[in-house]
């Protein structure tokens, strides 16, 4: 036996190299087929596997959710909202109001001088102030002035010789004064009359504006004996009023001349001279006063003369004669709100306010009642036919019932159409 790198050899014959195959084949065989099997399988399976799978599931899912909807919700929605509505309300109202009857005409005028002594003497009587009965549709007209008897008697000696003699005989007066509260049906007729010259508490002495109550009293403002007295509709004295039951101010501090009542039952006066205020039906309280008292002014917070209020809505109107202008105030506060008719109308006595807003304003040295429509333009009514108007109310239909002074009439005024 022999080695031969490093194996044993036996046999007849000394080591030679005949058991070369025998060295070979189990090499060749083993190598090959174990490095081919091991290394080509587990390479493939483990990587191309979780690689796709990882990579395409979480990136297109949450892409899509997120962008779309936000986008939609949040631009679309509030645009359409917010632009069309407070586009169209507004233009249709604005446009339709201002179409509104403007013409008026003259329809009848009616005498006050309802004391027919002697017929033909031309006294001095005026219409000075007039207020409307809702209810019994009835029209009340304070009347002042006077009759010069003695010149009517000198007059009449004159034409029939010898009668001067007998004018002491008769007992009259030299001037009869007229202070009367007289009362006419809405066609001018009158159904009856009170109150008489003097000053006791039921008489008169030169009776102003005057404004009927929602119970049919008539408040009165007596000039003559600064007060303001209450009657019934029937003309019954119920009392009068020198002051509220207020310590200061006062409204005999100067001679009320404006008075009317809202809807609530308050009382509105001006006195004349430099304020307005609001008082309780009762006179018991003040509730505010507007202006300076005994100081006229021409500020947005003075007044100069104011003469005439009206109350409309929630503003008070006020005729501010010694300023040529309506002031308007706040209702509830008194507070300033706006001036009408500066720069264009003069010496205003009265205002008043029809259904549809409009302003008309007396103005004394006149001879026609303005009107101020809610565009700022003024209209003239009966131009050349009123002489020196004094006051003005308004009935159910808007028509008028303007004072004249000079005229000593009372004139009514209707609209074209009706």
């Amino acid at each position: 036996c022999c080695h031969y790198k490093y194996i044993l050899i036996c046999g007849e014959e000394p080591c030679v190299t005949p058991n070369i195959t025998l060295t070979v084949t189990p090499t060749v065989t083993e190598t090959l087929t174990e490095t081919v099997t091991e290394t080509a399988t587990p390479t493939v399976t483990e990587t191309v596997t979780p690689t796709i799978t990882k990579t395409v599931t979480p990136t297109v899912t949450p892409t899509v959710t997120e962008t779309v909807t936000s986008t939609i919700t949040e631009t679309v929605t509030p645009t359409i909202t917010e632009t069309v509505t407070p586009t169209v309300t507004p233009t249709v109202t604005e446009t339709v109001t201002p179409t509104l009857p403007l013409c008026y005409v003259k329809q009848e005028e009616w005498g006050v001088e309802l004391n027919d002594f002697l017929g033909y003497i031309d006294g001095y009587i005026y219409p000075m102030g007039i207020a409307r009965d809702k209810i019994k549709k009835e029209i009340y007209i304070s009347v002042a002035g006077a009759i010069p008897l003695k010149a009517a008697f000198d007059i009449i000696a004159l034409n029939y010789k010898g009668i001067e003699k007998y004018f002491g005989l008769l007992n009259l007066p030299d001037i009869l004064y007229i202070d009367q509260i007289v009362v006419l049906d809405d066609k001018g007729i009158m159904v009856r009359k009170f109150g008489e010259h003097g000053s006791g508490s039921d008489n008169l002495n030169i009776p102003g504006s005057l404004v009927v109550s929602d119970n049919g009293n008539i408040y009165v403002w007596d000039f003559g004996n600064s007060k303001i007295k209450i009657f019934s509709g029937e003309g019954v004295y119920i009392g009068g009023v020198d002051v509220p039951a207020v310590a200061t101010p006062t409204i005999d501090n100067y001679f009320p001349i404006g008075i009317n009542f809202d809807n609530e039952g308050y009382l509105y006066i001006s006195d004349g001279y430099s304020k307005v205020m609001k008082v309780t039906a009762d006179f018991s309280n003040i509730l505010w006063v507007s202006g300076v008292d005994g100081s006229p002014g021409s500020g947005n917070d003075e007044f100069n003369m104011p003469v005439d209020v009206k109350v409309f809505d929630n503003y008070v109107l006020v005729a501010d004669y010694g300023n040529n202008r309506i002031k308007v105030i706040d209702k509830n506060t008194g507070g300033f709100v706006m001036n009408i008719g500066t720069g264009v109308i003069n010496k205003p006595v009265a205002v008043n306010v029809d259904s549809e807003g409009r302003v008309f304003v007396a103005e004394f040295d006149s001879k026609w009642v303005s009107v101020f429509l809610d565009t700022g333009e003024m209209k003239k009514i009966g131009e050349g036919e009123i002489i020196s108007p004094i006051d003005i109310e308004i009935g159910d239909k808007d028509e008028l019932y303007i004072g004249q002074a000079s005229g000593k009439t009372i004139l009514k005024y209707v609209k074209c159409e009706d």
